[in-house]
């Protein structure tokens, strides 16, 4: 397993680094002779490759982490949209061209979480929906609250992901949140992966007082819906 886990990190890391240098050595070579517009798309390129090698370090950071204990959630309101928004201004043109994101969230929804945990699971949920989706098929974020299981309880929201890719086979679902957990399909095909963003999303989402599942028939088409709860904000609205 460890040896395994080197070769996908390896690869991994390799990836957007391959990404942000080709496009930096581009600029470097042919800058005088590229219109303004292409420069500014090839250094949002590199931009993403930066983000795309800051989340799986942070991954596997936040692994390490886990063996033991992560690090208490720094616990404030968070409006929902606008963390979303914010995450989605990442993406590369060229992925929100392939994946248009459609997303049904409330204008004043807000959660009770750390802004930075949160950001990760949807940069993980999101990243995973765009691998396995499959080219001009949106990808659908939404939220809305649940009601009280109680009176007197703090309502819970609930946040999905959901692509149209292949689903995840009944069978696999118990494991997949799982450290190093792979798909049977993945292990030798094109798709690589650490095994390690939906595991860390599991561990962000329960040390903020939440859960989190998944929802696929498993049937190529009909895709995946990744969900999540988080507590709803100190002061919901009217």
């Amino acid at each position: 397993m460890k040896d395994e886990f080197i070769i996908n990190v390896s690869h991994e890391l390799r990836t957007p680094l391959t990404q942000i240098y080709g496009y930096l050595e581009l600029l470097s070579e042919y800058q005088e002779h590229l219109d303004a517009d292409t420069q500014r798309a090839f250094l949002d390129n590199a931009k993403y490759g930066c983000d795309e090698l800051m989340l799986l370090v942070n991954n596997i950071l936040n692994t390490t982490r886990a063996s033991s204990k992560l690090q208490a959630p720094q616990l404030e309101d968070v409006t929902v949209i606008q963390l979303v928004k914010e995450v989605s201004r990442l993406l590369t043109p060229i992925e929100g061209a392939k994946h248009p994101l459609k997303i049904s969230i409330p204008e004043h929804l807000k959660v009770r979480a750390d802004t930075q945990y949160l950001r990760q699971i949807f940069r993980n949920l999101i990243s995973n929906a765009f691998k396995y989706s499959p080219s001009d098929t949106p990808v659908f974020i939404d939220a809305f609250p649940i009601m009280a299981k109680q009176p007197g309880m703090r309502q819970e929201i609930c946040i999905s992901v959901k692509d149209q890719g292949p689903g995840i086979p009944p069978a696999e679902q118990p494991f997949l949140f799982e450290k190093f957990m792979r798909l049977q399909r993945d292990l030798s095909g094109p798709i690589r992966g650490t095994g390690l963003g939906l595991y860390i999303c599991k561990q962000l989402v329960e040390t903020m007082h939440g859960r989190i599942w998944i929802e696929s028939t498993g049937i190529a088409g009909e895709g995946s819906r990744f969900c999540f709860t988080l507590p709803g904000s100190s002061f919901p609205p009217l």
